[in-house]
């Protein structure tokens, strides 16, 4: 079967380009955005690199299905309904992501695994599953999020967005929540870039911390933000203070202080973490799908 895909490309001839939103400054529009933001509330990581880094992804698309390649990892995002399809890759797909080392592919478990299918010379070395969720509504004042708060307040955790000047006391809670969270299991952790992504993850500003009897112990942040989503990501809780409530106080206080950018709150949590996912079911998180991200070391 023939691909339907075709590298996405503006079709005004000066933008004929082979890289993808070549033209800096250039809000994206389109097929591509319509179908981004049909399927959004399913990708948002996928949409916040579409919006965030055009000059440095590649990408493909059809009528029903749109392929994200930036910084080594690939989002598909499927719109197929239940039929379960067979699925015509873009041509030198697969070489392409040899060539380029391919470090992860990300989204819904079934388009994750309907794209694996697909390529028969890549395999996956360790796949994790996780919930994908999103927050209904919060603003009662008996909601969880107030709830959460009094209580750590009464248990003396002061919460406020860290500033560079905090990088250093943060950097073990960032390296902590990486080896533990993202990292696979068999990749060697890199404190440079560990200590350059907490750095740029400060200066957004879309970052919380935990103060507890004088020390930075928790941290939270934002890792996404697409049309309409907020995703929250980088929670992260000092083993030795954990069971106090900070890791609820620090998402409600999130949600709380960032509610005024008027977007939806959406996160995706291990299957396996139930301490974080009893949490955001007393938020009001509800789950949205099955949600995988499957590495290649």
């Amino acid at each position: 079967m023939k691909s339907r895909f075709r590298e996405d490309r503006l079709r005004d001839d000066r933008f004929r380009e082979k890289r993808f939103w070549k033209t800096p400054g250039l809000f994206p529009s389109g097929e591509t955005e319509a179908f981004l933001r049909k399927r959004e509330r399913y990708c948002v990581g996928a949409c916040f690199r579409y919006l965030a880094m055009r000059e440095k992804s590649r990408c493909w698309y059809a009528e029903d299905g749109f392929l994200l390649y930036a910084r080594r990892i690939l989002f598909p995002v499927f719109d197929f309904g239940e039929e379960p399809r067979r699925l015509p890759l873009p041509r030198g797909l697969e070489k392409f992501l040899l060539k380029e080392r391919l470090h992860a592919v990300q989204g819904l478990t079934r388009d994750v695994e309907l794209l694996e299918a697909a390529l028969s010379g890549i395999v996956p070395s360790e796949p994790i599953d996780y919930d994908l969720m999103e927050l209904g509504d919060t603003g009662d004042s008996r909601s969880p999020l107030s709830v959460f708060l009094a209580e750590a307040e009464s248990r003396g955790i002061r919460l406020r967005v860290p500033g560079p000047e905090d990088a250093d006391a943060l950097f073990p809670l960032q390296a902590g929540y990486d080896q533990e969270e993202v990292l696979p299991q068999s990749a060697v952790f890199n404190p440079a870039a560990c200590r350059k992504n907490l750095e740029a993850i400060i200066s957004t500003g879309l970052v919380l911390a935990a103060e507890y009897r004088g020390r930075l112990v928790g941290k939270i942040n934002a890792n996404a933000e697409s049309f309409t989503r907020l995703q929250i990501g980088g929670v992260y809780v000092e083993p030795a203070c954990r069971g106090r409530g900070i890791g609820g106080a620090l998402t409600a206080g999130f949600i709380r202080l960032f509610a005024s950018r008027g977007k939806i709150f959406t996160l995706f949590v291990k299957k396996r973490n139930g301490a974080a996912r009893r949490i955001y079911d007393r938020i009001g998180f509800t789950k949205l799908a099955d949600y995988r991200i499957d590495y290649f070391l």
